[in-house]
């Protein structure tokens, strides 16, 4: 999962969403640094990724992606899915998007010293494109995969794939909507 999800399973504290968020954002030698709690979320960000990417579900939206982005289709899978949740967030939170998206960033801001290095340093840009709220919206799914393809050693224009993610909706959708009351369950509140 991405951003949206990873936050959604964490815990609502400082820490918890510190190190649910700060999963993708952290070197090796970094972890024994963090506080036990930035840990703790830390290493139920890798769970949520490993029950992820191997749920009969996820690989189904994975085979979906035509051949020229197969080779990244966990990654569009991943972001794709953080823009279904966005679409569907009534259904699996009772706390209104945009409310939690607030809460969420101003926590992370008030105590970035909680979060990995890399986290602290583009948390600030984060929260001032809006990345959190952008998922909902095709522009802003563009967007974020044409950041994640610039990070790549050989750049990859995701944001092409976008296109033919949204013309198979619907299918993306049923899957999405098998495996994320599994992956909620699997991965409750504490």
């Amino acid at each position: 999962m991405n951003f949206l999800a990873h936050l959604l399973l964490a815990p609502d504290t400082p820490a918890g969403l510190a190190g649910n968020l700060g999963g993708d954002f952290l070197s090796p030698h970094e972890l024994p640094t963090l506080a036990p709690e930035v840990q703790a979320g830390i290493r139920r960000h890798h769970e949520v990724d490993t029950f992820t990417d191997t749920h009969p579900d996820f690989r189904a939206s994975c085979a979906r992606v035509p051949a020229p982005f197969a080779r990244y289709a966990g990654i569009l899978v991943d972001v794709y899915y953080d823009h279904l949740l966005s679409l569907r967030w009534a259904a699996y939170a009772s706390e209104p998007l945009d409310a939690f998206i607030a809460r969420v960033e101003r926590t992370l801001l008030e105590h970035a010293e909680l979060a990995p290095v890399r986290l602290r340093e583009v948390l600030p840009y984060m929260v001032e494109q809006g990345w959190l709220g952008s998922y909902a919206d095709p522009e802003g799914l563009r967007s974020t995969l044409r950041r994640i393809g610039r990070r790549f050693r050989k750049p990859a224009p995701l944001d092409a794939a976008v296109d033919g993610l949204l013309a198979e909706r619907e299918a993306y959708l049923a899957d999405f909507e098998c495996f994320f009351p599994q992956l909620l369950a699997a991965f409750p509140k504490a």
